[in-house]
């Protein structure tokens, strides 16, 4: 995405024509697989194991794209934390914006507790209705409330 921030993402993905968009989930629904809580990929990974999503000519972390598609832009300083630990899930409520600092701070606290859910401190479970839906549709996992163990 040259020359645009993290912050449009949003815009460059509902600029799409609808046709454009509708191909694209199609073809994102088609990489998902329900794991556990998780809606983890089964498409095409990047060398760091992050899924790949090509859209509009360009491969996009398919994190990112969830999250951009389903809640929205992120800051241009911050990186999207799996909440869950799982670098293959794009489910977009276990993600959340966090900065580089906390995110490697985070990464080495679940080294040494991987069974253990670790939460960013300010972490706000980040839930859309275009997200429920799509869960519902294709039989995912939704939101309940005591799925999430907070630690800090």
């Amino acid at each position: 995405m040259q020359g645009k921030c993290r912050g449009h993402e949003p815009l460059i993905i509902h600029a799409a024509k609808p046709a454009t968009l509708n191909g694209a989930i199609h073809r994102f629904t088609y990489s998902l697989h329900a794991d556990g809580e998780c809606w983890t990929w089964h498409g095409n990974q990047n060398i760091d194991g992050y899924p790949l999503f090509p859209f509009r000519s360009r491969e996009w972390l398919g994190h990112r794209w969830s999250y951009a598609y389903f809640i929205g832009g992120h800051g241009t300083r911050q990186q999207l934390d799996h909440v869950c630990a799982n670098t293959l899930c794009v489910r977009p409520d276990h993600l959340f914006p966090v900065s580089a600092k906390e995110n490697s701070r985070l990464r080495t606290k679940r080294a040494k507790n991987p069974l253990q859910w670790i939460t960013p401190t300010r972490y706000v479970r980040q839930w859309s209705d275009t997200a429920e839906q799509f869960a519902q549709a294709l039989g995912l996992p939704g939101t309940t409330p005591d799925q999430y163990h907070l630690a800090a």
